[in-house]
């Protein structure tokens, strides 16, 4: 089931950085003009309270944090299953309506670098069995 879409993936997202960067190693779970029966989602508490509340989260130093099942996807085929750290840092709002979640790419780092993705567009869906798939078009 679809729970996220983010369209047009700038470089930042693609872990493509400009010259003289590193990439990030996350994607930053924002609002991206999604919305859930027509209304848009609210960043700051739909990825935590929605898209992963059955997973088992952790208290941290600065909020939550846990890990999820993905099997990554690009262009159709599947570039293999990883376990990803998801976390959820409610100072990161800052009053200014900023991402509070993100997911870090960790070890899929060289199967999302392998291509530049780039423009392309990330869907983020879950399994019955509790397990999640990024695809990325």
């Amino acid at each position: 089931m679809e729970k996220w879409k983010k369209s047009n993936l700038p470089k930042s997202d693609a872990q493509q950085p400009s010259d003289g960067s590193n990439p990030t190693c996350n994607l930053r779970l924002s609002q991206a003009e999604y919305t859930v029966g027509g209304t848009k989602i609210d960043q700051k508490s739909y990825f935590r309270n929605d898209v992963f509340s059955g997973c088992d989260w952790i208290p941290t130093e600065k909020g939550e944090k846990t890990e999820i099942k993905v099997d990554l996807q690009i262009d159709g085929e599947s570039k293999g299953n990883y376990q990803l750290k998801v976390t959820h840092e409610l100072h990161r709002e800052s009053n200014q309506d900023n991402v509070t979640t993100i997911l870090h790419w960790e070890n899929a780092i060289p199967a999302l670098t392998d291509q530049d993705i780039t423009g392309k567009d990330l869907t983020l869906s879950s399994e019955e069995d509790g397990t999640f798939v990024i695809s990325i078009d």
